[in-house]
């Protein structure tokens, strides 16, 4: 079999993944390099290198590449037939991204996204899949990304957090009007960004970290429309 019958058959058209990933527009991002693997064609992994030519860095901690992987016919998360079964479709796992403190907040991820989205949609991609870690369930369940929680609890797990949040920074005793605002969002993606990232406060996630100890780990998921998939 030759190498362009391979590629007709695997699972996301390697080209259209070099293509739109060097297509990505950020004054931070100098050039990307992409590699992919192809294991048969149901499975592909990709990795890719963000370099920051200005520093001489990968931009992604201690110089790892971004980890992605597509797979064929696997189950979609909360997506069922009349019949209560999982429904199949080809999906692409987010495996890992972690970017160094300085080049956050600044529309990377943004900038990322965009442009993986077209590769998801012109090749059948029905949803993206991943275990979001540190900041990640917060950050990928809000504006531009929309990702959902797999499990309905941990959106309402992290809304309480963030009730005990606002309560203890803002002072619930001289702030009980900006408590009673806060308690009217029913879903914690709801909630406007503005109040996780206050001037002169401590942020949410930062005030997780150090007072909760905890490192957060959510399964998010999110569907993907187009032609393919209408």
């Amino acid at each position: 079999m030759n190498t362009e019958n391979r590629e007709e058959q695997s699972i996301v058209n390697e080209e259209d993944i070099k293509t739109y990933y060097l297509s990505v527009k950020h004054k931070l991002i100098d050039s990307i390099d992409t590699k992919c693997l192809d294991l048969g064609n149901d499975f592909k992994s990709l990795k890719v290198y963000l370099n920051n030519k200005k520093k001489n860095e990968i931009m992604t901690e201690d110089g790892n590449p971004i980890k992605i992987s597509y797979e064929r016919n696997k189950e979609l998360i909360n997506e069922y037939n009349d019949n209560g079964a999982n429904i199949k479709g080809n999906i692409v796992n987010h495996e890992w991204v972690k970017l160094k403190n300085h080049y956050k907040n600044q529309g990377v991820g943004k900038a990322l996204h965009k442009n993986e989205m077209k590769i998801y949609e012109k090749n059948c991609i029905k949803q993206i899949q991943m275990e979001a870690a540190w900041e990640g369930p917060i950050v990928w369940s809000r504006k531009p990304f929309y990702f959902e929680y797999k499990e309905d609890c941990d959106d309402l797990f992290l809304r309480e957090l963030f009730m005990e949040y606002v309560a203890i920074v803002f002072d619930f005793n001289k702030n009980e009007s900006l408590y009673g605002k806060m308690a009217q969002y029913t879903e914690f993606k709801k909630i406007p960004t503005e109040y996780l990232k206050p001037e002169n406060e401590i942020s949410f996630t930062d005030w997780i970290k150090k007072t909760k100890l905890l490192s957060l780990s959510m399964d998010m998921y999110k569907n993907i429309k187009g032609k393919c998939n209408d």
